[in-house]
């Protein structure tokens, strides 16, 4: 699509995030003032204002922290694609859902599967470019661990590792598909499952290859130790 084309499309997608967000966090809002105002505590009016203006707050700081990147970084530019309100809100019901579950071990599963699985193979092919651009250097085949983070039948996520000795485990790959790539489905690999416990590991070493990754990284629990960094298990 032309530039002009993209910018409007742009533009359409934020105000119905807007809308969407706003109107899901003033029925909080809504909520929260209703169940106060049954309460004896005094509120300054000050109080009042900010519970007042949060959804708007809300609703900006998340089209412009959230969806402008994204939209920016990962909407294709040479494909047009109708707008569509209905299939809009379903988006946001689905996005609601991924942030409500984005914690919890019953959503996601983790599968070990064999370093030559050919379905492994298939995904690894697939998100090559994807997986090059975050973890430059990066080689299939070296691995003697592999596992695949599932979010139902899809497949969200890879962890490829090997044994570094010590009772430690190093990293290969660590990698989401870009929709998923904000709900940190490597947790499940390496906190809400006994994958590398199970096979007398203590430690993990984060891939030193993969980019961009020290606030993922550290959210995870893992700490600097010299030049790595590691998660104990």
């Amino acid at each position: 699509m032309s530039g002009a084309a993209f910018l409007l499309h742009g533009v359409t997608l934020a105000l119905v995030w807007f809308f969407a967000l706003n109107v899901a966090v003033t029925l909080l809002v809504a909520a929260v003032a209703a169940y106060l105002t049954t309460r004896d505590a005094p509120r300054r009016p000050a109080f009042w204002l900010g519970l007042r203006l949060l959804p708007v707050a809300a609703s900006v700081v998340f089209v412009a922290a959230v969806f402008v990147p994204s939209y920016l970084q990962y909407e294709p530019r040479d494909v047009f694609e109708n707008f569509n309100a209905v299939l809009a809100v379903i988006n946001v019901v689905h996005l609601w859902r991924l942030l409500r579950h984005r914690h919890d071990e019953k959503e996601y599963q983790v599968l070990q599967v064999d370093e030559s699985d050919e379905y492994l193979g298939y995904i690894l092919d697939r998100h090559q470019k994807e997986i090059t651009r975050f973890n430059p250097g990066f080689t299939p085949g070296t691995s003697q661990y592999a596992f695949l983070v599932q979010h139902g039948d899809r497949t969200v996520g890879v962890v490829l590792a090997h044994d570094a000795g010590d009772s430690r485990a190093q990293i290969d790959l660590d990698y989401a598909v870009p929709k998923y790539r904000d709900f940190t489905p490597g947790e499940f690999v390496y906190r809400r499952s006994d994958v590398f416990t199970d096979r007398g590991f203590r430690q993990v070493l984060a891939s030193p290859r993969m980019r961009d990754s020290t606030p993922y990284l550290k959210n995870l629990g893992f700490h600097r130790d010299g030049d790595d960094l590691v998660l104990n298990l």
